[in-house]
């Protein structure tokens, strides 16, 4: 088993080329992957496998997203840039065309905290209400998407509750011990997973893919009856297989580890 995840988020649009805008990269990629004949997986099928629940091919590709932006999944008139293709849009186009056996959910990895979400998207985005949450059932009722947990908060340093943490606040630190992880990761599990149970809510992205060592080694491991949770992801480009360890998977992301066609394409490769 071989398995390249490749993680998108769908606020990032600086213009309607595929350097610039993850909506015109996605749409290409997943398009690229399935005529290079690797089967799209989701990182639920990923997590069970590593369980020896399920099985998956030699060589695959899972879809994600971070942040969880309405963009996710619906179409949206950006600032300078136009209508843009939500991902669910873009899905339901290769969908049309594609066995569904070949092509299973993406994930979106979303932010629990509504507060948290309302100052990010008036701090962040346009203050017009992109990161809600209305949008999380009619997508896992799609059956093109599960929802993910990224967090409570993100622990985003743009947030004022961390304002005196600066830079710190996203390079790792902020979940060392138990209290910040029963914040970060069981609040946000209780409130996702009531809010729309689906096979996503036993997955966790690490805020700004980040890897924490005490969630790694200590609570995630350790805390299993607790949090439910049965994988974790990072951001470090890797390739996963059967010896990875379930609490810190790898995944590409767009713009940082593959910038065009021919970086996926060599990206690809390295699953033979």
């Amino acid at each position: 088993m071989r398995v390249a995840v490749l993680t998108y988020h769908s606020q990032n649009i600086t213009g309607n080329d595929y350097i610039n805008n993850d909506h015109v990269a996605f749409h290409q990629d997943i398009e690229h992957v399935l005529k290079a004949k690797i089967d799209v997986v989701s990182l639920r099928q990923i997590a069970d496998t590593l369980l020896g629940r399920a099985t998956l091919p030699s060589r695959a590709v899972a879809f994600s997203c971070d942040d969880g932006t309405d963009l996710d999944f619906r179409d949206i008139h950006w600032p300078h840039h136009g209508l843009q293709q939500s991902f669910a849009t873009i899905i339901r186009e290769v969908a049309a065309k594609t066995p569904r056996s070949r092509l299973n959910p993406i994930t979106s990895f979303v932010i629990a905290d509504p507060a948290a979400r309302r100052e990010l998207d008036n701090r962040c985005l346009s203050g017009l209400g992109w990161m809600s949450e209305d949008w999380w059932q009619p997508a896992v009722d799609s059956e093109l998407f599960h929802i993910g947990i990224h967090g409570w908060d993100h622990c985003h340093p743009m947030l004022e509750r961390y304002s005196t943490m600066g830079s710190a606040c996203s390079t790792g630190p902020g979940i060392s011990d138990y209290q910040s992880a029963k914040k970060q990761v069981l609040q946000a599990v209780s409130y996702i997973s009531t809010r729309v149970p689906n096979p996503g809510t036993a997955l966790f992205a690490f805020p700004f893919g980040v890897l924490s060592e005490y969630l790694v080694r200590e609570y995630l491991p350790n805390f299993q009856a607790e949090h439910k949770l049965t994988a974790a992801f990072s951001t470090e480009p890797a390739i996963i297989h059967r010896e990875s360890n379930r609490w810190s998977l790898p995944r590409y992301v767009f713009g940082y580890h593959w910038k065009s066609p021919e970086d996926l394409a060599a990206l690809l490769r390295s699953l033979k």
